[in-house]
């Protein structure tokens, strides 16, 4: 909420880089494969790439709402957003042009993850998982709540769905994009479940 977000060190906990530009609260940053750029989500509707020295490269615009969500693809060439106003866009990383569009009907979309075979997984404010392959969006009643959180597992054949509802669920991702939930775990009456890692 300083509107920054910090590259550190790991076990020694060393401050690397402040990742800083942003005029609002910083929801999220990832990584690209490679490990040398760090994009970070904001609700001052900006997402910004940063190399891991806290240089600026590029600042992508054009969500019209706090973006919550961003992803890069497995090759570092594209990132994918989400966020308040209810779109998936993909960003080309190089010089940081809008590719694409997804409107999503103007659903709040707080969450996204990416499936091994290209599908964007997108959880909403309604609790529903929506799975964009080839143009063709397909939807799943999956929480009683807004998903908060989504993750995939290092080969991006495992999701998890974290919701306000209080439950965690984890699917398997099937080979047509498809989802197979395998296990639902609910939490304690006071957690909001906001975050989760793998």
């Amino acid at each position: 909420s300083d509107y920054t977000a910090r590259v550190w060190t790991v076990p020694e906990l060393q401050l690397e880089a402040v990742l800083s530009g942003h005029d609002d609260d910083v929801e999220m940053a990832s990584f690209s494969s490679d490990g040398n750029r760090v994009a970070t989500a904001s609700r001052d509707y900006r997402v910004r790439v940063f190399d891991t020295t806290g240089e600026l490269q590029l600042t992508l615009e054009g969500h019209s709402a706090d973006v919550l969500s961003v992803e890069w693809t497995p090759d570092g060439s594209r990132l994918i957003t989400s966020g308040d106003d209810g779109t998936v866009r993909r960003w080309d990383t190089e010089c940081g042009r809008l590719i694409q569009t997804i409107d999503l009907g103007g659903i709040e979309t707080d969450t996204l993850a990416l499936g091994a075979s290209g599908e964007i997984i997108v959880g909403n404010d309604s609790g529903g998982l929506i799975i964009l392959r080839n143009g063709n969006p397909v939807a799943i009643d999956a929480h009683s709540a807004g998903v908060k959180r989504l993750l995939v597992s290092n080969d991006r054949r495992t999701l998890v769905s974290a919701s306000y509802d209080r439950s965690i669920k984890i699917w398997r991702i099937l080979a047509d994009g498809s989802l197979d939930l395998l296990v639902t775990a609910v939490a304690p009456a006071p957690v909001w479940l906001r975050s989760a890692a793998i």
